[in-house]
């Protein structure tokens, strides 16, 4: 059993309350959740439903919608679940409780970032930062997660790294694992999808490739140790992809193959169609045009439900296999030409960096000095 789980647990056993033990349960309906324990989540919540059925103590209320919402979101990938969330960030606000503001805001700004909406993500950031106490260690944990993914994701690594900080602190105070577990999943995913796409303007630096091979080996081997499996097939994705960039084609192509039986994930991040163009492309650059024409010719997914770096890598790949792709297959596969790919991608760099200006001079909640970078520790 986790730290986190353990602490809940032993609190109670104790509590009294009858409105901090509905808490305490529906916190651990939601951890359930994050760990995939889908079926003991959800008895549990379906317990609080009838042990609170009459609505009579609000906060309890909000407590289980959260649960609920967390359950949909991560058994199902369901827009019910961002639904529940948004509606119990909505409801704390209205009563006034400070710590189910701190934790919706906080999960309504992770919802909300997987569906590209910056704006919204930051106004829910601000909000739950301005909610918790330093010694609210999760709610602030899932919220520097958040906020560390968004800066890796327009390539600002220095402050994404001082918020995964904070996110490992966080976790670590309370014995949050699947925060931790989640850490070391992130640092290499969004590292890499931006490596991806800016890889579709200029040729990347060796320098960037070898530190997102050292993200991805830590990820791989963290993984195999505590046996997240579903995980470790993304890390042996990533290292398919990486050969790819660095031109290593037969290497890509052996682990590109090994991907594209694994199960598929969230529809806006992962296709197969996606590895198969991917795999035309190296057995393209690697000379094997019979291999890339017969996986050119089956390429018919829609791709626009892609986000936009995946859908502008789709596009350049798709630009680089003119011997064997007609003209207009990128448009076929994500509605748009490369160049509007191109332009689509930099506006919404352009709109996430804008959102994100709000945090480039805040030092995390919570954070010991020593935790900080230079430009952010106090002057003594």
């Amino acid at each position: 059993m986790s730290q986190l789980l353990s602490r809940i647990d032993a609190a109670l056993q104790t509590e009294q309350s009858p409105s901090k033990r509905g808490e305490l349960l529906a916190r651990r309906a939601c951890y359930l959740a994050r760990l995939g324990q889908f079926s003991e989540s959800r008895g549990l919540i379906e317990q609080l439903r009838t042990a609170y059925a009459s609505g009579s103590n609000p906060s309890v209320s909000i407590w289980i919608m959260l649960a609920e919402g967390l359950l949909r979101t991560f058994e199902e990938l369901s827009t019910e679940g961002h639904d529940r969330v948004m509606r119990a960030q909505v409801l704390a606000v209205a009563i006034r409780d400070r710590t189910l503001v701190a934790w919706t805001s906080a999960w309504r700004a992770h919802l909300l970032s997987e569906h590209s909406d910056f704006g919204g993500m930051a106004r829910a950031l601000e909000t739950a930062f301005g909610a918790c106490a330093d010694n609210e260690h999760e709610p602030i944990a899932r919220a520097s997660m958040v906020l560390a993914n968004a800066y890796s994701t327009c390539g600002k690594r220095d402050h994404a790294n001082c918020w995964y900080a904070a996110a490992r602190h966080h976790a670590l105070e309370v014995g949050d694992q699947a925060t931790i577990d989640a850490l070391i999943y992130n640092k290499a995913a969004f590292a890499m999808g931006w490596l991806r796409a800016e890889a579709c303007f200029s040729p990347i630096d060796e320098s960037d490739l070898a530190a997102i091979g050292d993200e991805i080996t830590s990820a791989r081997n963290y993984q195999n140790l505590i046996g997240i499996r579903a995980v470790s097939n993304f890390a042996d994705l990533w290292r398919a992809r990486l050969a790819l960039l660095r031109g290593k084609y037969l290497d890509a192509i052996a682990g590109l193959n090994e991907a594209r039986g694994k199960e598929p994930f969230a529809i806006y991040n992962f296709n197969q169609a996606m590895i198969d163009l991917e795999l035309a492309y190296c057995h393209f650059r690697s000379g094997d045009l019979d291999s890339a024409t017969k996986l050119a010719a089956g390429l018919q997914a829609d791709l626009s439900g892609l986000h936009r770096d995946e859908q502008l890598v789709a596009g350049w790949l798709c630009s680089q296999m003119d011997e064997v792709l007609p003209a207009r297959k990128a448009e076929d596969l994500i509605g748009v030409s490369l160049d509007a790919a191109k332009s689509a991608y930099r506006s919404e760099q352009d709109e996430l960096a804008a959102a994100l200006q709000r945090f480039d001079g805040m030092a995390p909640p919570g954070l010991p000095d020593a935790l900080l970078p230079h430009r952010l520790r106090p002057k003594h």
